[in-house]
């Protein structure tokens, strides 16, 4: 689940629907042709024929009872999507005796499970263990979490409950003091449209220079992003991580070889950096954990794919050129 705008395909926007619409990526698991016909119906991607609608089931199974508490803020008007419609058409695809319960951020049950959850978005999916015993969940499990006893999934936000900190981010632009702006990105150094945005970055940090911090998250989609991502903290170490940060993306398909590390290593050289101490700090994949953490913060916050991107309390999921980036900085009057 990936990225945004530019004129070019939108993964990420492509997910974070695909979750709202109820699982659209299930299409890949194709385990019969009656489900994949389901998933389709049920995102309105073909209808169903008469003898699909009444074919009976090959096998009786055994409907079990599940209970699903759905956690939404009632009070957004014209959500993108009906978070009651949505949920009553789940009914039938996971074939259990559902029963669903919509519960407001606002009213007591919701504000504990905010508690007991620490929950930063909502809408959320809470299903309870018997969910676990479905066929249904048996297609989907990847796409959800355990927690408590119950199944969780987080659908693309509505409202942000909170918002990321710079915490332990790279930054850069006003970095003392209070900025006006804070833009807080998730991002991947394997990511295309992450390196399409980091001029549109540097273009807002030259315009807005007394008003603009500009974070870095790192956002571990695999493949060589931890060995990447890894290079840059440990570039960071001894003051050079936007240096390296700029040679991995304008590098991007050259770091993504076998090689990866050895050309790492020897741009550590070129930077002038104690390269003992750089090539020991690879070798012992020694921010593994910061980025680790950093990526489950990025989820806990529904960021599902790459770019993700904070500008004060707004969220922008993927890519975007600099005029939309610039009319949301000017929307918070800097």
């Amino acid at each position: 689940m990936s990225d945004k705008k530019l004129k070019l395909p939108n993964p990420w926007l492509l997910a974070s629907i695909a979750l709202v619409l109820i699982f659209a990526a299930f299409i890949t698991y194709d385990k019969s042709p009656t489900f994949r016909t389901n998933i389709n119906f049920l995102l309105g991607l073909t209808e169903k024929t008469q003898d699909e609608k009444t074919e009976p089931a090959a096998v009786e199974q055994k409907k079990f009872k599940v209970n699903l508490t759905v956690l939404t803020d009632k009070s957004v008007a014209n959500p993108a999507y009906n978070i009651e419609e949505k949920t009553t058409q789940m009914k039938e695809d996971i074939d259990a005796d559902l029963t669903i319960n919509i519960v407001d951020i606002k009213d007591d049950a919701g504000k504990k499970l905010i508690a007991d959850y620490s929950f930063k978005t909502v809408p959320v999916l809470i299903f309870d263990s018997e969910f676990a015993k479905t066929q249904f969940y048996k297609e989907v499990a990847p796409y959800f979490s355990a927690e408590n006893g119950n199944y969780i999934l987080k659908l693309q936000p509505i409202t942000f409950l909170t918002i990321p900190e710079a915490g332990d981010g790279q930054a850069k632009g006003v970095t003392t003091g209070t900025p006006k702006i804070t833009i807080i990105e998730y991002s991947s150094f394997t990511c295309p449209y992450c390196a399409q945005m980091s001029p549109v970055f540097e273009q807002a940090l030259k315009e807005y220079p007394d008003k603009l911090k500009f974070v870095y998250k790192n956002f571990d989609r695999r493949g060589n992003d931890p060995l990447v991502e890894n290079a840059a903290e440990c570039a960071g170490e001894q003051g050079k991580f936007w240096e390296m940060h700029d040679y991995i993306f304008d590098n991007q398909k050259t770091l993504n070889g076998a090689d990866a590390a050895d050309l790492l290593k020897k741009e550590a050289e070129t930077l002038k950096l104690d390269t003992a101490k750089f090539n020991t700090c690879v070798d012992e994949n020694k921010f593994i954990d910061k980025i680790n953490k950093q990526t489950d913060e990025a989820y806990s916050f529904a960021v599902s794919g790459t770019p993700g991107i904070f500008v004060n309390d707004q969220f922008i999921g993927g890519a975007i050129d600099y005029t939309n980036l610039k009319s949301v900085i000017d929307s918070f009057n800097p």
